[in-house]
């Protein structure tokens, strides 16, 4: 059990921090919603059957980052699991942590202000080839030699 609480604690903030940025975006939502509604063209009506298609720009956007942030951080977070599972406490896997969090904040950032997609897509790019170099990294740890 130790062990366990040790990669907890190791992990803790990159996994609040990545949960913090998808409320902040759920948040947004309901801002920039509300925001058409009350100042917009936006109808109630729009909203009930909303797929993310029509309405302002920023409400498209918020609506898809969202889905976004249930796409691959699911496999980040399934890891982050395992990894306290096992009590694994590895400063690589908490570097690698920290790069696909920081890069999915920046790419928020993008997304929800220029919304530049020569700069979005690198950044997307390399939060998930962090991610990869995670798994790779835990199958390391499993079956390979430690370095």
């Amino acid at each position: 059990m130790t062990h366990q609480l040790s990669a907890l604690s190791f992990y803790l903030w990159p996994v609040l921090a990545q949960i913090a940025l998808t409320y902040l975006v759920a948040a947004l939502i309901l801002i920039t919603r509300l925001g058409d509604l009350a100042f917009g063209q936006g109808t109630a009506r729009f909203y009930e059957n909303y797929a993310g298609a029509g309405g302002p720009a920023i409400v498209q956007r918020t609506t898809r980052l969202l889905a976004n942030l249930f796409e691959f951080p699911i496999l980040f977070f399934v890891l982050v699991c395992i990894l306290v599972a096992m009590g694994l406490a590895d400063p690589w896997m908490q570097l690698g942590a920290w790069v696909f969090v920081g890069g999915r904040w920046i790419h928020a950032m993008v997304q929800l202000g220029m919304n530049r997609l020569w700069i979005r897509t690198p950044v997307f790019m390399v939060s998930n080839l962090a991610l990869l170099g995670m798994w790779g990294r835990l199958a390391q740890l499993l079956y390979g030699s430690s370095g």
